[in-house]
Formats: C-alpha cells, structure tokens, sequence
C-alpha cells in the first residue's frame, strides 16, 4: 500500500466543490491521524487516489464519450422541439 501524500494544497471535484488538502496543515503526517482528524472537522470528507497516466487516458476517452452523448441528447431533444413547431 502506498504511503506517500499528496502535496497539492488543493482539488476542485467533478461537481465543482473545492477541496483543501488537510496534509498541508501543521498536523501529523500519517494516514491514519489524518483521516481522524479530517472526520473531526466540519463539512463533508474526500478521500482519494491518484491514479495512473494510463488510468488518465481511459478516463478521458470515457469522459469524452459521456459528453458527446449528452450533448446528442440535448441536440436531439432541440431538433425534435423545431420540427414540432414547423
């Protein structure tokens, strides 16, 4: 298991919430003392991996693939709408 922490002061989630790295406070260092006191502080916890380039491309490819058919679908929905009206 890896025991290395993210240094990063920050990440912004999918849904646009922000996220403040607690390793980066005058705190313990350790997982374990970490996640005990991130559960301490007020508000909602994240807990995450990073994951690999090869990861990264997958999840771009399928990300990529889930926003063109979501943009079909809005497409298609406004198409419909217009030739209603003709």
């Amino acid at each position: 298991m890896s025991r290395s922490l993210v240094r990063d002061p920050l990440a912004i989630t999918s849904d646009g919430t922000v996220l403040l790295n607690l390793a980066m406070f005058d705190v313990p260092k350790r997982i374990e003392k970490l996640v005990e006191l991130a559960m301490a502080e007020r508000g909602a916890v994240f807990i995450g991996i990073a994951v690999t380039r090869h990861e990264q491309q997958r999840l771009r490819v399928e990300f990529d693939d889930a926003a063109l058919q979501a943009a079909y679908g809005v497409a298609g929905t406004r198409q419909k709408k217009r030739m209603k009206k003709k």
